[in-house]
């Protein structure tokens, strides 16, 4: 869901974006509406910006689901934290919270590589400390959700991965002799 999430985030702040801004003018804002604009581009745009919120709740709460599976346990600060900032961040956009102390989770897990957590803890930092609402910074946030989905996927497929057992060798008893059964037992006993 984190990818998701990242494309509908992604594709609502780019549909929504044709639309005039808080310091557009009135014309600018009534030839928009008159019909020099696409109001219905705008207006699925803003659709999908709660569909981008549940998926966001989604994989916030799938990642909350890992890091419970973890051993050893998170620490209990940080993960009281994690899903009230993700909660947070649909409310507010607070979302630099979230991604610091979810990454800080993942990392101590052995989740997340080392080079993964520092682009992870460089975002956000930029999420916490930033004060514009420029257009770009706002794909920060989808940049690390996309990133930590990725590291996730990747995580289950190893994680469910069978363990390989090591080929078992005959040995030179084993090889010489004729018995389809080489550790003694017959066949009617099995």
């Amino acid at each position: 869901m984190g990818i998701v999430f990242a494309g509908l985030f992604v594709a609502a702040l780019v549909v929504v974006n044709g639309a005039p801004h808080l310091d557009a003018t009135d014309a600018a804002y009534g030839a928009f509406y008159a019909g020099a604009g696409d109001t219905l581009l705008s207006a699925v745009g803003l659709y999908l910006v709660p569909l981008a919120g549940v998926a966001f709740l989604w994989f916030a709460v799938a990642l909350r689901s890992v890091l419970d599976t973890l051993d050893p346990a998170p620490s209990v600060m940080a993960r009281g934290l994690n899903l009230p900032s993700g909660l947070l961040f649909v409310a507010v956009r607070g979302a630099g919270i979230f991604a610091l102390t979810s990454t800080t989770l993942l990392r101590g897990a052995g989740v997340l590589p080392r080079g993964a957590a520092v682009v992870a803890y460089l975002l956000a930092a930029y999420l916490l400390l930033t004060a514009t609402y420029h257009p770009a910074s706002l794909l920060v946030f989808p940049a690390w959700v996309l990133l930590v989905a990725i590291v996730l996927l990747r995580h289950d497929r190893r994680v469910r991965s069978p363990a390989r057992a090591p080929a078992e060798h005959p040995t030179a008893d084993t090889a010489a002799s004729n018995d389809p059964l080489p550790d003694g037992t017959t066949e009617t006993t099995r």
